[in-house]
């Protein structure tokens, strides 16, 4: 269990390069005038941000207790939409409350 918090903490670590990494790449890439890609320069940046994605998702997991080796089940392992659904077992997410005027 402790190797899990530690390979949880090294995915939160690794996360957090590559959001730096995707930051850096998006500000030096073409862009259109509306702030858009202008070409496929932004692939890496898409490719950086879903392994981003995925470190965020299996360290919340982690953290939570799930076992490091159901993430490596191959339909879980960089399945995004999975990940995201054995998380939801584990947090209670809602729509934020509106307050009347």
């Amino acid at each position: 269990m402790a190797d899990d918090y530690l390979t949880g903490a090294t995915y939160l670590m690794q996360a957090g390069a590559f959001r730096s990494c995707i930051s850096t790449l998006i500000d030096e890439m073409d862009k259109t005038p509306d702030g858009m890609p202008a070409n496929f320069a932004c692939l890496p940046a898409y490719f950086l941000a879903s392994h981003d994605m995925e470190l965020l998702l299996k360290a919340a997991l982690l953290k939570r207790g799930t076992p490091l080796q159901q993430l490596k089940v191959p339909d879980v392992r960089h399945n995004l939409e999975n990940l995201a659904e054995l998380l939801s077992g584990h947090v209670n997410i809602r729509a934020p409350r509106t307050t009347k005027s």
